[in-house]
């Protein structure tokens, strides 16, 4: 079984959707302690483009259906051959209407092959199309149809978070505190289309973009918004977060906060999303620096 963490970056628009998971059992740091909060669910999520299961047989299984009710029958089916394990998956509806389902199996114990397991949901005749295909390596299979991904309506892409972090590293080893300055420049501009973008589509503006933003940046797997706290009368706000992306690896020994592209970020969201001419932006606690959690005060 397999971990990680994953961040999205949107980089363009497109027209079709398709989602992607990657079954591994999550690490025990990976699990908040605030798990549950105001009856929301916050739990680890992996989206299905990977599976790694060492030493298993896997495979990967794609169905097409005009509708519901013939994926429930070849589900109906996989899950009553009890010696088949259904590892994750995902389920999208296609330009024309039409489900597309595509799951990770284990069929290790069921003396199955990929082709026979093909051909008997096949010929069950529920649905338009289906294949299996086999795995790449020996327990390891990868979802063959994924592409485009996308955050709502934008076109995302998906690496590890740890990596985003090395390269910030190795800015900071060729360019000293340039890095840090250019990170947080990097932020802004995002901040600002990302402000920009949904006062158009959306018509918000002010807190209800800022909101926003919080929610869908945690939905994308940056952090998790802690608190917000707003004083109009001031302009002044704070914004506390968890497990954000940027200080995934705790450095105790430096001594230093490390949310530059997120503090970035906010100074260029709220500057757009209010319509004002400046906006300041500090990290006064770090998750990277042995606090609990990365806390922002942002102010005009």
């Amino acid at each position: 079984m397999t971990t990680f963490i994953s961040m999205c970056l949107v980089v363009n628009r497109v027209v079709e959707a398709h989602t992607t998971i990657r079954t591994r059992m999550p690490e025990a740091g990976y699990y908040l302690q605030n798990i549950s909060k105001d009856n929301v669910l916050r739990v680890p999520t992996s989206l299905p483009s990977l599976c790694i299961r060492k030493d298993r047989s896997i495979a990967e299984i794609t169905a097409i259906a005009p509708n519901l009710s013939g994926l429930i029958v070849i589900l109906s089916s996989i899950a009553s051959k009890g010696s088949v394990d259904v590892l994750g998956g995902s389920l999208v509806k296609i330009l024309d209407g039409r489900l597309l389902v595509s799951l990770f199996l284990d069929y290790t114990d069921s003396g199955l092959s990929p082709e026979v397991i093909e051909h008997s949901l096949g010929a069950m005749g529920v649905v338009e199309s289906i294949s299996v295909n086999g795995a790449l390596a020996k327990g390891i299979a990868v979802n063959s149809h994924m592409f485009p991904l996308l955050m709502g309506d934008k076109r995302a892409i998906i690496f590890a978070a740890d990596y985003f972090c090395d390269m910030m590293d190795h800015l900071r080893e060729k360019l000293g505190p340039a890095a840090n300055t250019l990170l947080y420049d990097m932020g802004e501009k995002y901040g600002e289309t990302f402000a920009r973008q949904t006062k158009k589509e959306t018509g918000l503006s002010g807190e209800e973009v800022v909101k926003l933003a919080l929610a869908e940046i945690q939905a994308s797997g940056w952090c998790v918004s802690e608190n917000y706290q707003a004083d109009l009368g001031k302009m002044f706000w704070r914004v506390n977060v968890k497990e954000l992306f940027e200080c995934s690896k705790r450095r105790a020994d430096e001594g230093v906060n490390r949310s530059h592209f997120f503090r970035g970020f906010l100074a260029g969201l709220f500057r757009v999303a209010f319509g004002l001419t400046s906006v300041s932006c500090i990290e006064t606690l770090c998750q990277a620096n042995m606090s609990d959690s990365c806390e922002f005060a942002i102010w005009v």
